[in-house]
């Protein structure tokens, strides 16, 4: 025998004031919502339709190596520039905004540093097809550390540059494969930790109901990691210096914190080239002070 709750009876007046709020704070938590938090997560711009060798070199300086990679059903779009005598390749995971043609003076520093560097689009960014989110992008760095590997550079000699969202994009693949270092620059510690800073009412969400992987890179770099450079600028308006210092922390092994003084954002690189290049030959020399020890 089948009970029938009149519409306006207590007992349905009960239940649904009971499970239409429950049900609606689980559909619009971060996990279950995730087309409704990718604006304000990722921020992507295509390529210019216009662009050609001739303005590929005067961005970067050189002319890269245009790379078209498969990363599950989707294409991802890189360039490289291989340098015959350079010892080690650096890998970019750049930061939630643009594409990588925003981050031409990093790649301009570090091939000036005599350095090989490989770098890419995620998933929507640029010229990269499909749609990007949290499990994506750390999908995509996979697929640009092993597209490198196919290509016969040892994980050794490869060093991951993590810019912003791309420290926990270079946390996430240190931590499933074995580069030679990892450089973690104006990142956040945890996912949850920076969208609280920005959006206070996202506390009402537990990390279960956070989409996984959860971007915590400070619980990853506390299980281990390879010889470690963390920079942040301590005027940074947009992820906290506080974050620098929780990464620090947490990291068990090998490691240096670099606060520039008067570092923003995204300004590190551009402004206090003298301090990062010094940085950057110190996390160096630890790699090549392991390998003499192993």
């Amino acid at each position: 025998m089948k009970v029938k709750w009149p519409l306006n009876s207590r007992a349905t007046k009960i239940f649904y004031s009971a499970f239409l709020p429950a049900f609606f704070y689980w559909l619009l938590s971060p996990r279950q919502s995730m087309a409704l938090y990718r604006p304000l997560l990722f921020h992507p711009n295509p390529l210019p339709e216009s662009l050609n060798s001739e303005m590929l070199i005067e961005v970067y300086g050189r002319l890269p190596e245009e790379v078209w990679l498969a990363c599950g059903r989707q294409r991802l779009h890189g360039y490289y520039f291989p340098l015959p005598e350079a010892e080690h390749t650096v890998l970019i995971h750049h930061g939630n905004s643009g594409n990588m043609l925003d981050r031409a003076k990093l790649v301009r520093w570090l091939l000036s540093l005599n350095l090989s560097v490989f770098i890419y689009d995620y998933r929507g960014f640029g010229g990269s097809s499909g749609l990007t989110s949290v499990k994506t992008i750390v999908e995509d760095g996979l697929c640009a550390f092993d597209f490198l590997t196919g290509r016969g550079i040892p994980e050794s000699s490869i060093v991951l540059y993590g810019e912003s969202l791309g420290v926990a994009v270079s946390a996430n693949v240190a931590s499933l494969r074995k580069p030679a270092a990892l450089f973690l620059q104006s990142g956040f510690s945890s996912l949850r930790q920076v969208a609280l800073e920005t959006f206070p009412l996202l506390g009402l969400y537990p990390q279960k109901l956070y989409p996984k992987p959860t971007l915590n890179s400070a619980s990853l770099l506390a299980k281990g990691h390879p010889p470690l450079l963390i920079a942040h600028g301590k005027l940074d308006p947009s992820v906290s210096v506080s974050h620098a210092y929780k990464l620090y922390d947490a990291a068990s092994g090998d490691k240096e914190l670099l606060v520039v003084e008067e570092g923003l954002h995204n300004d590190l690189v551009a402004n206090h080239p003298k301090l990062m290049t010094d940085a950057l030959n110190r996390l160096l020399a630890r790699t090549r002070s392991g390998k003499d020890m192993g």
